[in-house]
């Protein structure tokens, strides 16, 4: 497929696997360094692809579901409140509830990556009141 419109950017030309077809949302961001983002969403399928550019400088696509939202990226927090800001265009939700729903979902993330165990084992053992 051929992109609808050209980007400039340091990276290169985008990855033949993200969907920029017409009827998608696409939604842009760039870094203070330059280095661009890009998210594509299907709003009826809520079909959501993240394109990022890894640390050899390399385009990243990986579809992601709104349990997760950000997939195996990690972002900064200008990138968050962008990534947060397209979410709640797709789902029609407020941003507060969609940055809730993200806080969320990265703290299961790092409570499993940083003790080994799932967040609600975690607040089971060690929040809850006797």
């Amino acid at each position: 497929m051929s992109d609808p419109f050209v980007i400039p950017n340091k990276q290169g030309k985008l990855p033949d696997s993200l969907d920029l077809s017409p009827h998608r949302i696409i939604s842009l961001f760039q870094s203070q360094s330059g280095t661009q983002s890009v998210f594509s969403a299907d709003r009826k399928s809520q079909e959501v692809q993240l394109c990022m550019v890894d640390d050899a400088g390399r385009w990243n696509v990986e579809n992601i579901k709104y349990e997760d939202m950000d997939g195996s990226f990690v972002l900064s927090a200008d990138e968050q409140a962008w990534l947060i800001a397209c979410w709640a265009s797709v789902l029609s939700k407020p941003i507060f509830e969609v940055a809730n729903k993200y806080l969320e979902a990265r703290l299961s993330r790092t409570l499993s990556v940083n003790i080994g165990i799932p967040a609600a084992v975690h607040d089971q053992l060690f929040m809850s009141t006797p």
